[in-house]
């Protein structure tokens, strides 16, 4: 199995394309049926349910929807309605 049209991550930096390269490198035994997440989990520091997101992204999107979309909200702080009164 080789990643969805490497080419639309062009656009990306550098980091985030190895970011998502390292990504698919870790669910692709688990996408060509070689092993289970969980064993993928346990053998990585990554948690069963951040597999999970992985694998869902890349079967909806590809390599793309393995890079990791900037916050828009990053840096800013949250204020909750009872801390404000």
């Amino acid at each position: 199995m080789s990643p969805h049209n490497n080419s639309v991550l062009t656009s990306y930096t550098e980091e985030q394309r190895a970011k998502a390269m390292e990504r698919f490198r870790l669910i692709r035994p688990y996408l060509e049926g070689e092993t289970s997440l969980s064993t993928i989990a346990l053998d990585t520091s990554v948690s069963l349910r951040t597999l999970q997101r992985w694998a869902q992204y890349y079967r909806k999107g590809g390599l793309q929807a393995l890079v990791t979309k900037e916050r828009f909200d990053r840096g800013s702080r949250k204020y909750h309605l009872k801390s404000l009164k």
